[in-house]
């Protein structure tokens, strides 16, 4: 292998948690048993994914933040019946309808 096929593999194993750095002796890497570092490799990922779940939790309460905003500000609706001028208004009336139900 060339060197820098090298260092490109050693920078991947790295970022797999599969090396470490040396502490006896730095600018070396040692190997990690692979049980350890693919348990780290899962533990980021697991981490990863509970940020993406915030990120969606919270992007999920700012649609319904706009959608419950929206709703006051209809003009229709507020009386109990609703008038719905054209085939683009009623689908979209029964589509949302039809998700909330």
């Amino acid at each position: 292998m060339s060197m820098d096929e090298i260092r490109a593999t050693s920078d991947q194993l790295a970022e797999l948690a599969l090396l470490r750095p040396s502490w006896e002796s730095p600018g070396d890497f040692r190997p990690v048993s692979p049980e350890a570092g693919l348990r780290a490799l899962l533990q980021r990922r697991q981490s990863e994914l509970v940020r993406q779940q915030q990120q969606i939790a919270e992007a999920q309460a700012a649609i319904a933040g706009l959608v419950s905003e929206y709703a006051d500000h209809r003009p229709w609706g507020r009386t109990g019946t609703d008038s719905l001028l054209g085939m683009d208004e009623v689908q979209a009336t029964v589509r949302h309808r039809s998700a909330s139900s």
